[in-house]
């Protein structure tokens, strides 16, 4: 091959001094490319302009963007340097293990580092892929947008003709490289949320990010000490949990321990959605004790009827309004509990802290009067217990209503992988897709 075909190469392939092409091979029926590269030069200069003797090489390979539909693969050796004594635990050795490691090392015992004495030897950064990775830059950077559009990563690496760990790696490293990058991002309030992955009782508590719509982190269990752990671990600097002023969660004990414990500034908020589940959930609870009250008699009324009551009246059409109605004219209980329910909604709408204490102290004992509503009663307990936290509602007035379409697209991206039970795998696959993060490798 001509040094202008070279050249070309090396312009399409960003290789430049001291690295050149030494080879090209070329094979047709295979339709693969192989460019062989080499240092040419006798040492090797850090970020601090040290010259450091290149103490041996190491043969690496990288995968790269298809060039003319033939499988385009660098490969070369890579020098290894000996840093001194002080910088030995500087960094870590390149050292790749898995199905995608190709070609062998030389003086692969210098890896792990010399004596304390002599310092570390190290493989030098090779500009076209970044450290541990077997593929170039520009290859990760179009892997990262074709998973981004596929439904599964199976999928994604049949069309990049790799193997499915080799895609999951490149998977990783993009989350890695986008959570690197946000370390300083100021969050004013998050939301927390609890979110099945296994079978049984496998839970990962969700932390929200509000203001920009999409997931921070997640880690497994949803304990208190969990939780903390992982408040810990996603906003890491002190300074920055100090800026967060409001939480917004389910009402949940370990959860609201955490943030007390972790976020000082923090006001809790208990989502109104919540509240609303918990009250829709007592009004079914009183009209199941009602239908089977009146089904010892043989009165069937309230069976199979239609469940228009969840819904406020305000979003029924005029025909399920009038069936609703109906119900009601059939049974008083089940209409008092859902009168309570629909009386609770204007709590939400107080100005003030005073307003919205004074409001629930006169719902709460109209709950408290009525007869046969014990499922109400509990829900009137429950929140008084809560109060503070519902109150906050006034000045932080924020919802969880995120989490719900969070948790939907998570389900669909377990079913589209058929269930992820591995929970790093599961946190990977969150905030790839959810988690708006900055993951292209530079270029």
């Amino acid at each position: 091959m001509e040094m202008t075909d070279k050249h070309l190469l090396s312009q399409m392939l960003g290789i430049h001094e001291p690295w050149a092409i030494k080879s090209v091979k070329l094979d047709v029926p295979g339709r693969k490319l192989e460019v062989e590269v080499e240092c040419r030069q006798d040492h090797w200069a850090d970020e601090e302009g040290r010259r450091l003797p290149i103490h041996g090489y190491g043969m690496r390979s990288w995968r790269h963007l298809d060039a003319f539909e033939f499988e385009t693969v660098i490969t070369g050796r890579v020098p290894r340097v000996r840093y001194p004594a002080r910088d030995a635990g500087a960094g870590k050795a390149d050292r790749e293990t898995g199905p995608d490691h190709e070609g062998g090392d030389d003086d692969d015992e210098d890896d792990d580092g010399g004596s304390a004495a002599g310092g570390r030897t190290m493989l030098v950064k090779v500009p076209w892929a970044e450290p541990h990775s077997r593929f170039t830059a520009l290859f990760e950077r179009f892997a990262v947008e074709v998973m981004g559009a596929c439904r599964t990563v199976t999928e994604a690496a049949r069309l990049l003709r790799i193997s499915w760990d080799q895609a999951q790696r490149i998977m990783e490293r993009a989350v890695a490289r986008g959570l690197a990058r946000r370390q300083d991002v100021v969050i004013p309030h998050i939301g927390i949320d609890e979110k099945s992955f296994g079978k049984g009782q496998d839970y990962a508590t969700v932390v929200l990010d509000p203001a920009r719509e999409c997931v921070h982190d997640l880690g497994p269990g949803r304990t208190a000490e969990a939780t903390v752990d992982l408040l810990e671990r996603c906003l890491p600097d002190p300074e920055i949990r100090l800026q967060v002023s409001a939480a917004v969660m389910e009402m949940s004990a370990a959860f609201a321990a955490a943030v007390r414990q972790t976020l000082p500034s923090a006001v809790i908020v208990y989502d109104r959605f919540h509240v609303s589940k918990l009250l829709n959930t007592a009004v079914d609870q009183v009209r199941r004790a009602e239908h089977g009250r009146l089904s010892a008699g043989g009165d069937s009324r309230l069976k199979n009827i239609p469940c228009h009551w969840l819904t406020g009246p305000e979003n029924l059409e005029p025909q399920k309004l009038e069936e609703l109605k109906a119900l009601f004219a059939r049974n008083a209980v089940v209409a008092r509990a859902w009168t309570d329910r629909e009386n609770f909604a204007s709590f939400w709408d107080c100005s003030t802290e005073e307003e919205a204490m004074a409001f629930f102290k006169v719902w709460e004992r109209k709950v408290n009067r009525r007869k046969g509503l014990q499922p109400m009663k509990k829900v009137a307990a429950t929140l008084r217990r809560h109060l503070g936290g519902l109150i906050n509602y006034i000045t932080h007035p924020l919802t969880n209503g995120l989490a719900e379409g969070i948790n939907s697209l998570i389900a669909v991206l377990k079913g589209a992988a058929r269930g992820l039970r591995n929970f790093s795998n599961f946190r990977v696959r969150v905030l790839f897709f959810l988690g708006k993060l900055d993951m292209l490798p530079a270029v």
